[in-house]
């Protein structure tokens, strides 16, 4: 194991033991650290932009961190931290620079699968190769709308520990089977079954989000408060938006700046993401 990595593990297991007890100072302490040891411009820019938000005492984001680390197997959180973090985020932050020197602009920081929509399981090995070659260290899997098997994606995971995969899904046994490590199932807030899935992630100890898609129908509702209180009502701290095909570009930005606003002062304790909107976003980020 490398050295950086050990040093994280030894952080953040000593910071997340204390986090339950004395949540506020465990939060600012991992914003700092990642702060200190940001390898790139884009990463100091994220951190200082975290500092500036949780100065203020009354951030939502102090709510949301003392309820994850109160539901979060310790463990689970530091091992997804690192594969998002620091193999997700910042090791492509450098991958990204190094192409770009050699004239390369093809590496993405983040990826969506399908990136098209295919019968053939050949194609989303096509689609993960090529990204994975490119230094992609972070992927949005929407497995239910493939047709190759959970145990072929379950063993390409099992195969890319430094990698961070967020899986969207419906279905139970799914998203039960890939609550490892570097994976967080990320579940249909309008299925009737999200209660019954989270209940049992949550029982584990283990991170999972939600997700609504919306569209010019539904724009508004997605932003209000009274569906924001019953998303935290639904215990689900990271929630991401999803847009419809025929969601209008007006819309598209209109969804993309509210998520924007809700992280820099957020009026719920939830981490809104806008999965088109801030990975274009993202992407764009490396130097």
């Amino acid at each position: 194991m490398e050295t950086s990595v050990r040093i994280l593990k030894v952080f953040l297991n000593r910071w997340l033991d204390r986090a339950e007890a004395d949540t506020n100072r465990t939060l600012r302490k991992l914003v700092e650290f990642g702060y200190y040891f940001s390898g790139s411009a884009p990463q100091k820019r994220f951190f200082a932009e975290a500092k500036n938000i949780i100065s203020d005492k009354s951030c939502k984001y102090y709510i949301l961190a003392q309820d994850l680390f109160s539901s979060v197997s310790k463990e689970r959180a530091a091992e997804f931290g690192i594969a998002f973090g620091y193999y997700g985020l910042a090791k492509n932050c450098r991958f990204s620079s190094e192409r770009l020197l050699g004239h390369d602009k093809s590496g993405l920081i983040a990826g969506i699968i399908p990136t098209q929509k295919s019968e053939a399981a050949d194609d989303f090995h096509n689609q993960f190769k090529k990204l994975s070659q490119n230094g992609t260290g972070i992927y949005f899997i929407f497995i239910d709308e493939l047709t190759i098997s959970v145990s072929e994606i379950s063993e390409l995971i099992d195969k890319s520990p430094h990698k961070a995969f967020f899986i969207f899904t419906a279905n139970e046994d799914t998203a039960l089977k890939f609550a490892q490590k570097n994976v967080m199932p990320v579940l249909d807030l309008k299925n009737s079954s999200y209660g019954s899935i989270s209940g049992q992630l949550k029982k584990r100890g283990r991170l999972f989000g939600g997700y609504c898609r919306y569209g010019n129908e539904n724009a508004c509702t997605v932003t209000s408060k009274n569906f924001l209180d019953k998303v935290y009502e639904k215990n689900c701290l990271f929630l991401f938006l999803i847009q419809d095909e025929n969601c209008s570009e007006t819309v598209c930005e209109r969804i993309s700046a509210f998520s924007h606003h809700e992280k820099l002062k957020p009026s719920h304790p939830i981490f809104i993401t806008d999965i088109l909107g801030d990975l274009e976003r993202l992407n764009k980020s490396a130097p």
